[in-house]
């Protein structure tokens, strides 16, 4: 089963690296495209950094999501300050041997 999902998303990332990709850099000027990645920046600086089930409507995400996104760095931080603590290889923090 992780072997059809690692070719699935290889040949998704193809695609996007080889049509998508090249029809945007194609349809845009350097100055678009400096924008579009400011943009989708400042959107991930406001996006949570953990999954939250049940804001995957867009209403609900623009809704809660700012707040989530600071109270997830803010745990972030905290979890990182404290003594004994290492982060996990999958983004998780756990507790050090």
């Amino acid at each position: 089963m992780f072997s059809r999902f690692r070719t699935a998303l290889l040949a998704h990332a193809d695609t996007e690296e080889s049509s998508e990709f090249a029809g945007l850099r194609s349809a845009t000027g350097p100055a678009e495209r400096s924008a579009m990645a400011a943009a989708l920046r400042l959107a991930s600086s406001l996006a949570p950094t953990h999954p939250h089930p049940g804001n995957e409507s867009t209403s609900r995400a623009l809704l809660v999501g700012t707040p989530m996104a600071m109270i997830d760095r803010a745990r972030d931080l905290l979890r990182e300050a404290l003594p004994g603590r290492t982060r996990g290889g999958d983004g998780t923090h756990t507790p050090s041997s």
